[in-house]
């Protein structure tokens, strides 16, 4: 299999290599207050949905070799989940699994995101994608109340493999809920093949109970500042 060097893949994974991207939102809308407004050669690209995926698995490699206009339709889902044997953790997630569901398009995309929110939902929430350079990576847009969506559209001129999280104060608190994802840029000349690809990320979890103990648990803010993982 062709694997990048440790040091590549943590550039990559910690959003280092941050991708130019060309930001055309309409800053922090909601969907019913009508649409983008979009350029006339983006409105003639081939339309697709993006296929997302839950860990550990990926969405298949992007085949074509033109650009196209990607619809992204992410939802924000607080679910009570198994967290050990015998506990349970009301999880923040993205497309409702940690980490979130796995995002992949290609180099020169024009990407329409819409982030929903689901109504059962207690807070807003918003999407940082590191692979986008503009107001908060599209949190500044993507804001977003239980029960309501947003929308905001980017262009990915750089590729790479780029982390999201929720991006709302208190930001620690929203990742340390399990508010996080991968998004992957692949390039226009597309990547080496490989035998399997499989989507894979570490995360730290911090409970007011201690490791194993049954019942539902709950966020331990303190631990999180002190950086002390249940």
């Amino acid at each position: 299999m062709n694997t990048p060097s440790l040091k590549t893949a943590c550039k990559l994974l910690c959003g280092l290599l941050l991708t130019s991207c060309w930001l055309t939102a309409s800053e922090g809308s909601l969907e019913a207050e009508g649409p983008v407004t979009l350029p006339p050669e983006v409105l003639a690209m081939p339309i697709e949905t993006a296929v997302l995926t839950a860990p550990p698995h990926v969405p298949p490699p992007i085949t074509r070799k033109q650009p196209a206009r990607v619809v992204v339709h992410l939802e924000v889902r607080e679910v009570e989940a198994r967290i050990a044997d015998g506990s349970t953790y009301t999880f923040w997630t993205f497309g409702g699994t940690v980490p979130g569901s796995f995002i992949r398009i290609r180099e020169g995309d024009v990407v329409e995101f819409h982030l929903n929110n689901h109504p059962s939902s207690k807070l807003p929430h918003n999407i940082d994608l590191h692979a986008v350079t503009g107001p908060g990576g599209g949190a500044t847009s993507s804001f977003t109340a239980p029960g309501h969506s947003s929308r905001f559209t980017f262009k990915a001129l750089n590729p790479g493999l780029f982390v999201y999280h929720c991006a709302t104060a208190p930001v620690p608190m929203h990742i340390g809920n399990g508010m996080y994802g991968l998004i992957l840029v692949e390039p226009k000349d597309g990547l080496p093949p490989v035998d399997k690809e499989y989507y894979v990320m570490q995360g730290d979890f911090y409970t007011q109970g201690r490791y194993g103990e049954p019942g539902l648990q709950t966020f331990d803010m303190a631990k999180s500042i002190d950086e002390h993982p249940t």
